[in-house]
């Protein structure tokens, strides 16, 4: 894949045109696949007269959506291999089975390997709650907040502010400005005995494990 972001771009003239043109026939030719982004109207007119651009798809509004378009691609191109691997041998779909079941329950399967990793494992440590979607406030925006949180299942959102209690508009709430799954980590500020700089809400219901500051400060000296 090969991306032009455009944003600077206000023309072309008819020698970068057609330097332009050979290049999108050549990796067309190997396979590759060329897109613009972020390109004004009258380019666009300009690309398309001249043949540079053959179809809509290849244009994008904005340089992250054609990035988060190619990865979706890339990540299903991965997955069709992953499932003809599985499918060579019943051992591999069996061996991917189990990986799937230790991982389903454990938030530190990537990180302990091995049975001798567990031994003073922060799992001694922390403790777990259950969340529900558009329910749970885990922290909010200013707030010294001290448990250090783990998402292991479900979706927590982060926005700068909550509507009020006597708000019934769903767009009070607007977009929120992180999204955070399994494996991240959140209010990483509490270490440091700082302030939270969002509000943490569970969007998807699920479970987070958390370390408050005692459960911290026993794991940091035993």
């Amino acid at each position: 894949y090969l991306v032009f972001d455009c944003e600077q771009l206000d023309g072309l003239d008819v020698s970068a045109a057609k330097a332009m043109k050979k290049l999108t026939a050549e990796a067309a030719t190997m396979g590759v696949h060329v897109y613009f982004a972020q390109l004004s109207p009258q380019l666009v007119k300009d690309f398309v007269m001249r043949e540079i651009i053959t179809h809509e798809k290849d244009i994008f509004p904005s340089l992250g959506e054609a990035v988060v378009y190619i990865e979706e691609r890339v990540l299903e191109y991965c997955n069709s291999l992953h499932v003809q691997w599985v499918d060579l041998h019943p051992a591999f779909k069996l061996n991917q089975e189990m990986q799937l079941a230790n991982a389903g329950p454990d938030p530190f399967n990537g990180i302990l390997i091995g049975d001798s990793a567990r031994f003073n494992s922060p799992w001694r440590y922390c403790s777990k709650m259950k969340i529900t979607g558009y329910r749970d406030v885990l922290f909010l925006n200013g707030q010294v907040h001290g448990n250090l949180y783990l998402v292991h299942a479900g979706m927590i959102g982060l926005f700068d502010n909550l509507p009020g209690k006597d708000s019934n508009n769903p767009d009070d709430w607007g977009s929120p400005s992180k999204i955070y799954g399994h494996g991240r980590f959140l209010n990483i500020e509490a270490l440091a005995g700082a302030q939270s700089h969002a509000c943490a809400v569970a969007l998807r219901s699920g479970e987070v494990v958390y370390w408050s500051q005692e459960q911290w400060w026993r794991m940091s000296r035993e």
